[in-house]
């Protein structure tokens, strides 16, 4: 009961039409050196990446809605959720979400309800999921952090970043449920979310305790998913996992459903009328002039009974179970695990390049000690030119020519002939113990 009066509350929230922004990860602009890259632009920045650098991933969260309520959202485990990758060699750090566009309430709610002259109506939506990519980690924005991989190249970064616009091309829509059985109790929250992670590909096995009377109809599409996608994919590029007492928590949001979902038949007049009456009551909540407590005793009601799921272009009806219609969990989730496979992750086709170093400047291809060594015997040569031929212009002044004009030939003389080699002595050959030569 308390997950559920979280999630009512958090909703609550959300309808009273307070968050009319976008929830992207941080704030910034190309002015200060921070720039944005979408799923159709990622391209650009892969090869900024040098491939040989080493990175460490990060799993980052902050407080849903940060730029409004501030840290508000912490206190029931509400959060935004990406990724972060820590440049262990001064280069860029990067950070890489997906989020609700234009905001969260425009993937709950359409855009505009209207009627025809024929009293029918019409449900128009703006709503779309989108990832982000910025070459800088908003460590005040991005409050949680925690270790998940190390040992990552640039290369596998970029490989990563290649996968990104794939996964955007088959995630286009923010989806904040997912929607599943209710089990043989009733209560329908045990193990759903193993079954869940299974049923993507993610963990080492299936749901827990109640988890084989379990369903999931439709998995969720949201920040917290995008990222547990992530973390598999990194995974199978050959990131290795740091070893963690308990596995990271991960937001999820289910609708429990006492039987699988119908799709709504959009064209049916009918069934288009139903669709529209539910979400102008869902909105006229909170157009009400009503206190939050009425609103929040309303949201109640509204999820103990038939409810209207837009997913994708597709509309579908739920009857919600009457004991838990929805929960909210934040609880830990599995992590990737068994043999990897590179050759599972699809990339973008010319999305970067093996061998960017090459357009990268000489020093950036060597650490810092190898510069030092480097700086040194460079300048080493240049003192010798230098003694050399001031020597050479002093001699000539003297009346010197030919060889002597060598300064301290002598020495130089000397020099060579410790490495000269003695054609009458034998050459060198091993000594070859018997029983003959061991005394």
């Amino acid at each position: 009961m308390k997950n559920m009066l979280n999630i009512i509350l958090t909703l609550t929230i959300i309808f009273i039409g307070l968050i009319k922004i976008s929830i992207s990860s941080d704030s910034g602009s190309s002015e200060n050196g921070i720039y944005f890259y979408t799923y159709d632009t990622i391209c650009e920045f892969t090869n900024s990446i040098r491939d040989d650098d080493q990175y460490e991933l990060y799993y980052v969260q902050a407080p849903l809605m940060y730029a409004i309520y501030g840290d508000l959202f912490e206190k029931i485990n509400a959060y935004h959720s990406g990724v972060g990758f820590y440049n262990l060699n001064g280069g860029p750090n990067i950070s890489i979400d997906y989020f609700a566009g234009p905001t969260l309430e425009d993937a709950l709610i359409p855009q505009n309800i209207t009627k025809d002259s024929q009293g029918n109506y019409n449900l128009t939506w703006n709503t779309y999921g989108l990832i982000e990519v910025t070459n800088y980690i908003n460590e005040t924005y991005w409050s949680k952090r925690e270790l998940i991989m190390y040992g990552l190249t640039g290369l596998q970064v970029k490989q990563y970043l290649s996968w990104a616009p794939i996964y955007n091309q088959t995630h286009p829509v923010y989806n904040l449920f997912s929607i599943a059985s209710a089990d043989a109790s009733g209560s329908g929250d045990n193990g759903y979310l193993e079954t869940i992670l299974h049923n993507l590909g993610i963990g080492g096995g299936g749901g827990g305790s109640g988890s084989e009377n379990l369903i999931v109809y439709q998995n969720s599409s949201t920040c917290d998913d995008f990222v547990w996608a992530s973390f598999n994919t990194i995974y199978q590029l050959g990131g290795t996992l740091v070893g963690m007492q308990s596995n990271p928590p991960k937001d999820q949001i289910t609708l429990f459903t006492t039987d699988e979902p119908t799709i709504v038949d959009y064209n049916n007049i009918t069934q288009r009328n139903q669709l529209a009456s539910f979400y102008i009551n869902l909105m006229g909540i909170a157009n009400k002039n009503e206190s939050a407590l009425q609103i929040f005793q309303e949201l109640i009601s509204l999820f103990n009974g038939t409810f209207y799921c837009y997913i994708d272009g597709v509309y579908y009806e739920l009857h919600l179970s009457k004991p838990t219609p929805i929960s909210f969990t934040y609880q830990p989730s599995p992590m990737p695990t068994g043999q990897r496979n590179s050759n599972s992750i699809e990339t973008l086709n010319n999305c970067y390049s093996k061998s960017s170093t090459d357009n990268q400047s000489f020093f950036n291809r060597f650490s810092k000690i190898q510069i030092i060594f480097i700086s040194i015997a460079i300048g080493f040569g240049v003192v010798i030119i230098l003694y050399i031929s001031i020597g050479i212009m002093v001699n000539k002044s003297r009346g010197k020519s030919g060889t002597n004009l060598i300064p301290n030939k002598k020495l130089w003389t000397s020099i060579g002939s410790k490495f000269k080699r003695d054609n009458n002595k034998n050459n060198y050959k091993p000594l070859l113990y018997n029983e003959n030569t061991i005394q």
